[in-house]
């Protein structure tokens, strides 16, 4: 099928100034490649609230021991196993549990995975599915059981199941249970592993004797965490209420602490997705305006050169609308190829290098969607005058200019 007889005018102009055209389209595809990486960011960061409430669970607040107390650092009043029977006994009908977090250079676990040594309780407040067997139950607390529930994750690399043996410093731990976390994904390193584990998650009694530690460390001082899980929604804000001003109390107080919900959750990530915006935002419309100046440039530029051509068009019967809307096909097909090429660059890009981008990204058909809209619009705006110009052109005045 024999192409257009504009869409041959358009690839003829384009091709006779391949240094220019090339330079028009790199600054417009730099500023949608930067605009493709702001919107799968914000896609990230959405997902990214949407996973971090998940596993905080349904109806559930926690309260963290801050990141940085250690074990021979910790305030006078740490959490402990006083503050969860308070607070179940102030909360009729939610569900408290409360552990304390290793990681693996304290337990010789594989790297990234995180011992919690819980009570019997976190299997009714954590957002985690029994796949086979069960949690560490009251008599496991009571007779100090070496046992253990481990993620799927873990379990899986680890080739471990039911009644396996899993060594932590040389003292043998049967798995009792495996578990499959409510959402998987690693926990960032600005994330507590005492909130957020991550896929790697090993549950053990809490009050089995750390054997883990291998006499190295002083054993930790109470809890890193407890959660509370309310009876119902309707009680949720009730119940974090009641729970804050019962921790204030001065016989109960725990200094410092860190309230977390899933509103204050919601709330610091879209801080993080707001201010994202406005500095991507900024470098993506900065870009958008250069490369829109260097197309209008262009545009502008050829069509001075092209006053005979022009002319001779209008002269053979081409209207100023013709002519208007040739220049701006050119404009189209150039942000067209630099859109594809900027979209293309940075999807490579945040696959091969996304992980060390230090922000959640994930990929959406808005990554398509905006920059070509984005595109069409730039298009069409640093055309609009160039093109104009072009229409306004009189037959005599190429005849002049020749």
């Amino acid at each position: 099928m024999a192409r257009p007889a504009w869409m041959t005018d358009v690839l003829d102009s384009l091709r006779a100034r391949p240094g220019r055209v090339g330079l028009a389209c790199l600054s417009i595809a730099v500023g949608m490649a930067s605009l493709c990486v702001l919107v799968a960011v914000n896609a990230g960061l959405e997902l990214k609230t949407r996973q971090l409430v998940a596993e905080l669970g349904v109806n559930v607040f926690g309260i963290l021991q801050p990141a940085g107390e250690s074990a021979g650092a910790r305030p006078a009043r740490p959490l402990g196993p006083r503050q969860i029977d308070s607070l179940a006994a102030a909360l009729p009908g939610a569900a408290v549990t409360g552990w304390q977090a290793y990681d693996s250079r304290e337990t010789g676990l594989p790297d990234g995975t995180v011992l919690l040594a819980a009570d019997e309780r976190v299997g009714m407040v954590r957002p985690w599915r029994l796949i086979a067997g069960r949690f560490p139950d009251g008599a496991d607390q009571k007779l100090r059981t070496r046992c253990a529930a481990v993620s799927a994750t873990l379990a899986r690399e680890l080739g471990l199941m039911l009644g396996a043996v899993l060594p932590l410093r040389g003292q043998p731990f049967a798995v009792a249970g495996v578990f499959e976390l409510e959402a998987s994904g690693e926990a960032a390193p600005t994330e507590p592993a005492a909130y957020r584990p991550g896929e790697r998650v090993v549950v053990v009694p809490g009050s089995t004797p750390p054997y883990w530690l291998g006499g190295e460390t002083a054993p930790k001082a109470g809890l890193d965490a407890v959660f509370v899980r309310a009876a119902d929604p309707a009680r949720f804000r009730s119940a974090l209420a009641r729970a804050e001003n019962l921790l204030s109390q001065p016989d109960l107080q725990v200094t410092p602490v860190v309230w977390v919900t899933p509103e204050r959750l919601a709330r610091r990530w879209a801080q993080y997705q707001r201010t994202v915006t406005a500095v991507g935002g900024g470098v993506v419309v900065l870009c958008l305006l250069m490369g829109g100046t260097t197309l209008m440039s262009l545009l502008l530029a050829g069509v001075r050169e092209r006053v005979p051509e022009i002319g001779l068009r209008r002269s053979l019967g081409a209207s100023r609308r013709d002519i208007g809307l040739l220049f701006m096909a050119e404009a189209l097909a150039m942000t067209a190829v630099a859109t594809a090429a900027g979209v293309a660059a940075a999807l490579s890009g945040l696959a091969v290098a996304g992980d060390r981008l230090g922000l959640p990204w994930a990929w959406s058909g808005w990554c398509v969607a905006v920059p070509v809209l984005a595109g069409a619009l730039v298009a069409v705006a640093f055309s609009y005058g160039p093109a104009r110009q072009a229409a306004g052109i009189a037959p005599a005045e190429a005849l002049r200019s020749e």
